[in-house]
């Protein structure tokens, strides 16, 4: 299974938020590549580590932004950053309890969350679109 690279469709046109997704896709890449590879735990757990930690800050980050351009979702996005941080607890849970293939689940967590989570709710958000969030 191959990870997401990252690509300008992906920009939301902020060059700090754009690096921090960047950078959080990196940090997921070289997890499932880690763990899939049989590396050694400490450094799946340091990788799961700073993509938690990178995660957060990246979130508080971004909400500042939207706050500061008075986006009319932000509330809506908060919940939704709240979502991807349980996921990425509930990863750092699998991976403790050496759950089989989990290189996989972060691969697809970054395919299937992260990076439609970009696609749509930042994307509306940064792009300077203040209409209400239906979806993503």
């Amino acid at each position: 299974m191959n990870a997401v690279d990252w690509d300008e469709s992906l920009s939301v046109g902020d060059a700090h938020i754009d690096a921090q997704h960047k950078y959080m896709i990196q940090l997921a890449g070289t997890l499932a590549k880690a763990l899939e590879n049989g590396q050694a735990n400490l450094v799946a757990h340091e990788a799961l580590n700073a993509l938690d930690a990178y995660t957060k800050q990246h979130f508080k980050d971004e909400e500042e932004l939207m706050q500061r351009l008075g986006y009319v979702d932000l509330d809506l996005h908060r919940k939704k950053h709240a979502s991807l941080l349980m996921d990425v607890q509930n990863l750092k849970g699998q991976m403790i309890a050496r759950m089989p293939n989990i290189g996989e689940y972060v691969i697809k967590w970054v395919q299937k969350c992260l990076v439609p989570h970009i696609l749509g709710a930042d994307m509306r958000a940064l792009k300077g679109v203040q209409a209400p969030q239906q979806d993503s």
